[in-house]
C-alpha cells in the first residue's frame, strides 16, 4: 500500500513538472529566441528548441491526464489504510 501510494505521489509530482514545463513554455513563446523548458528526469533543463504551442498544449492535456490517473490508485491506497486499520483495532 506504501508503494501504491508512494508511486502515486511521484505520479502527481511529474504531472505538476509537465504542467509548470508547458506553461512556462507558452508563457515565453513570444519572446524571440526563447529556449523551451522540457523534463529531465525529476528536473527542468533548457532546450535549444523552439517552442511549439501547439505541443505545449497537448503535454498539458497530457499532465492533466496523468495527475487524473493518479487520484484513484490514491483513494484507493486509503481505502485499504482504513480496512487494514478497522482490522487491526
Amino acid at each position: 500500500m506504501i508503494s501504491a501510494m508512494s508511486s502515486a505521489l511521484s505520479g502527481i509530482n511529474r504531472s505538476h513538472l509537465m504542467m509548470y514545463a508547458a506553461s512556462s513554455n507558452i508563457s515565453r513563446s513570444n519572446i524571440e529566441n526563447a529556449q523551451s523548458i522540457e523534463i529531465s528526469g525529476d528536473s527542468l533543463v533548457k532546450t535549444s528548441d523552439t517552442i511549439d504551442i501547439s505541443e505545449q498544449a497537448i503535454k498539458m492535456m497530457q499532465a492533466q491526464m496523468v495527475q487524473s490517473a493518479q487520484i484513484p490508485v490514491i483513494k484507493t491506497a486509503d481505502e485499504m489504510n482504513k480496512t487494514l486499520l478497522d482490522i487491526i483495532a
